[in-house]
């Protein structure tokens, strides 16, 4: 159960056409740098994700330009690892042990990238 004094208003998240076009930029920009991206979507609370006007058409916007520019994409949105009101700080926001808990996670999920190119190293 959710701490009561949580508060779910409905809001948009931010304009999901300028979103696809930062992403693009940065997809770029990383290209031209050789390094690596990744576009990840860190959990909320499950109330707290429904509350977002917007969320469908951002993470569509999101997908999309993954697969344009071919771009890992981790959507942490509604993992059910994240689903105990105890791992965040308010709705929207994990605390340190969540945090802690997804750091490991995508650092876990994130790793067989980095063992292509480095495969001699643990």
């Amino acid at each position: 159960i959710a701490p009561k004094h949580w508060k779910y208003k409905p809001y948009s998240a931010c304009n999901a056409s300028f979103t696809y076009h930062i992403i693009d930029r940065l997809a770029s920009f990383c290209k031209q740098q050789q390094c690596n991206l990744f576009l990840v979507i860190s959990p909320m609370y499950s109330k707290g994700a429904e509350s977002v006007i917007n969320k469908e058409e951002i993470l569509n916007n999101i997908y999309n330009c993954s697969l344009k520019n071919k771009i890992p994409f981790f959507n942490y949105l509604d993992d059910s690892t994240f689903k105990s009101p105890y791992l965040y700080a308010d709705p929207y926001h994990l605390n340190e042990n969540g945090a802690t808990k997804f750091s490991l996670k995508f650092a876990h999920d994130i790793r067989p990238f980095f063992m292509k190119k480095n495969p001699e190293k643990p």
